[in-house]
């Protein structure tokens, strides 16, 4: 089998499955100790890969120290605002091959939830670090785009990180 390139999906959500509260949410509802997470897990992979949506509502400080690929289909009507950021216009399929030839080893998927559950329908996601909050939103943006998906994954680790946050580690199976 040929090599590709490890992508690794790290997201925070509610326990009743979503990831904000609408799609403006500016996510104020997150912890401190889940943006740690964040930041350490994704600036040791090195490289992001989010969606025009996500990398506009991100501050810019949290792409320091890591590179980002943002996949859109208007990269003209959006505006570089930070340093290391590429742009690419093709599907998660052609993003992964392209990284695997450019001999990428790993990438960090952190949103938002419909390319999320792009990945995940192109069985491109090979572990999922999930930082679960005691929160109950009852509607609003799904972690997974809201797609029909079936991709089977086991538990390789949990972590109790404060009263209000517990973060999953998954791999592919």
């Amino acid at each position: 089998m040929p090599f590709q390139t490890k992508i690794t999906l790290i997201l925070l959500q509610s326990i009743d499955g979503f990831i904000a509260r609408h799609q403006n949410d500016d996510l104020d509802w997150g912890s401190s100790q889940d943006k740690k997470i964040f930041a350490e897990r994704t600036k040791k992979i090195g490289l992001m890969i989010c969606g025009s949506n996500t990398y506009l509502k991100m501050n810019p400080k949290s792409f320091e120290g890591r590179k980002t690929i943002v996949i859109t289909s208007r990269p003209e009507e959006i505006d570089k605002h930070v340093d290391n950021v590429e742009f690419f216009t093709g599907s998660p399929k052609e993003l992964v091959s392209k990284l695997s030839k450019d001999g990428i080893t790993e990438a960090a998927l952190v949103g938002g939830g419909k390319l999320n559950g792009a990945f995940l329908q192109e069985d491109l996601v090979d572990e999922i670090y999930l930082s679960l909050a005691p929160i109950l939103f009852g509607t609003g943006v799904r972690g997974y785009g809201g797609n029909q998906l079936f991709n089977k994954f086991e538990l390789i680790s949990n972590e109790i990180i404060s009263p209000s946050l517990i973060l999953l580690h998954y791999r592919k199976i």
